[in-house]
């Protein structure tokens, strides 16, 4: 029996929100190299690599968050 990891786990649930979904968005340092079959599968506006910059980070999601995306 194999068993999952939580990054599998992680990876996973990523996932199912991006597919049920169509307003949740994943962005972070690194999140589109990381999972380079979500950005592939589900494209570069919904999985986004962002500068190691925090407070751009949590800028940009409040502002997605408050026009109606899921960050």
């Amino acid at each position: 029996m194999t068993r999952m990891t939580n990054a599998d786990a992680i990876h996973l649930a990523l996932r199912e929100e991006l597919q049920r979904d169509p307003d949740v968005i994943l962005m972070g340092e690194g999140i589109a190299t990381k999972h380079s079959d979500l950005a592939s599968d589900f494209g570069d506006e919904r999985v986004r690599n962002t500068p190691l910059a925090e407070a751009i980070i949590a800028g940009t999601a409040v502002g997605a968050a408050a026009s109606g995306l899921r960050p």
